[in-house]
């Protein structure tokens, strides 16, 4: 069986859009000690955004046919909140 090679360089990008709903966006929870049951209490958390939108790039760098380079960027928009990450890497296969 005869194995294909990849080309040799080029450059792909991809992306993708989604959203995400948060149907129970409550941040409350009732908590007590074991050894002292009447001392219970409520912990709340940091509200969360209902929606939000959740985005991400990628590109590839063919530089030979066992060498490349990679990077994605990743986010989540919404109302109260933003994150963000990325990640770069040097893959070589062989």
């Amino acid at each position: 069986m005869k194995r294909r090679r990849a080309a040799s360089s080029g450059l792909s990008a991809r992306g993708k859009a989604a959203w995400a709903h948060d149907f129970s966006p409550d941040r409350t929870a009732v908590a007590s000690f074991e050894a002292l049951p009447a001392a219970g209490f409520t912990v709340t958390g940091a509200p969360e955004a209902e929606n939000a939108a959740l985005l991400s790039a990628g590109a590839e760098l063919r530089l030979t046919p066992t060498i490349a380079l990679t990077a994605k960027f990743d986010t989540l928009q919404s109302g109260n909140a933003r994150a963000y990450s990325g990640t770069a890497a040097l893959r070589v296969t062989w």
